[in-house]
């Protein structure tokens, strides 16, 4: 005989976010339906295709030992520990009916086919053809959001500061995304989406001229790269109240080592001294054909 412990770790399936149940069915124990999976295949047929049980890929009933393909993860109300089980133990630990449970099975299945197909759709939009162009749309969208609230402008700043400490930059076949949905980010990553988390060095860092930024490395201990980096914040130059143009880095090791977040600091000195208490930079720039940098500003509340 195994332990509940043991069947416990025999399962293969896990409870992934896109199981769970959008809204817990409670039974007559307290006990409550938190997801539901049917481990299943599609099989052909002479007229069309239809969904049959996957019993080569059964998971193991918790409570029971029992091999099972309708995976109902249950909440108990004493422990709020979430257990795998089947039709026969669920119905016991919810006090529901068998026709109670295959009903809300059917139910699930169909809602997890309609999700399934709307990220499907999402995953192949369009969306934005650089990392700037996204960052730039979500600055707008969100910025615009909270201009038309009743909120003070200090407040204001501190809520658009919080969301975009939350987002992610997104990327797949050359389509960018810039979102803070953790449900977005889940059910495209499972479509091939890949995190771009700030922009470290990765295979689809984006290209020279769409600059996206981290804090992810420690730069203040290289004494060489900070002092380019005040040169370069002192010498830079304020155009039009819209941007601040970065003199061209001058590609030390320290400087090709950390890109991104050299520009970065460089950028926030440089608006330290040369521009309004008011201005904030977007994160969003271009490299010029001389080789300097153009930063885009913003000013929460208008210029003063």
């Amino acid at each position: 005989m195994t332990t509940p412990e043991e069947r416990s770790e025999m399962n293969t399936v896990e409870f992934e976010p896109r199981f769970r149940l959008r809204t817990p069915i409670r039974g007559r124990t307290g006990a409550e339906i938190v997801g539901y999976h049917w481990v299943s295949h599609l099989e052909e047929g002479m007229f069309a295709d239809r969904r049959v049980s996957s019993w080569e890929d059964a998971q193991t009933s918790v409570p029971t030992g029992r091999k099972i393909v309708h995976l109902y993860w249950v909440r108990m109300p004493d422990t709020d520990e979430i257990i795998l089980m089947g039709v026969g133990a669920a119905k016991k630990a919810l006090g529901l009916t068998e026709a109670k449970l295959y009903g809300i099975a059917k139910a699930e299945a169909a809602a997890q086919r309609y999700w399934k197909d709307i990220w499907d759709r999402e995953a192949n939009k369009p969306y934005h053809g650089s990392a700037r162009e996204a960052r730039q749309a979500w600055t707008t969208a969100n910025w615009r959001a909270l201009s038309s609230s009743f909120l003070s402008e200090s407040e204001k700043e501190r809520k658009f500061d919080e969301a975009s400490a939350k987002i992610k930059l997104l990327h797949r076949d050359g389509r960018w995304l810039l979102t803070s949905e953790q449900e977005r980010i889940y059910e495209l990553g499972l479509r091939g989406w890949e995190i771009v988390s700030g922009g470290g060095r990765t295979e689809s860092n984006p290209p020279q001229g769409d600059w996206v930024f981290a804090k992810d490395y420690n730069i203040y201990d290289d004494a060489e790269l900070m002092d380019e980096v005040e040169t370069a914040a002192q010498d830079a130059v304020l155009e039009d109240n819209e941007a601040i143009i970065i003199p061209a880095p001058m590609f030390t090791a320290s400087w090709k080592d950390y890109p991104y977040e050299a520009l970065h600091e460089t950028t926030c000195r440089a608006v330290e001294r040369h521009c309004s208490r008011h201005a904030r930079f977007t994160g969003e720039g271009e490299e010029l054909e001389d080789g300097r940098i153009r930063m885009y500003l913003r000013y929460p509340g208008g210029l003063r």
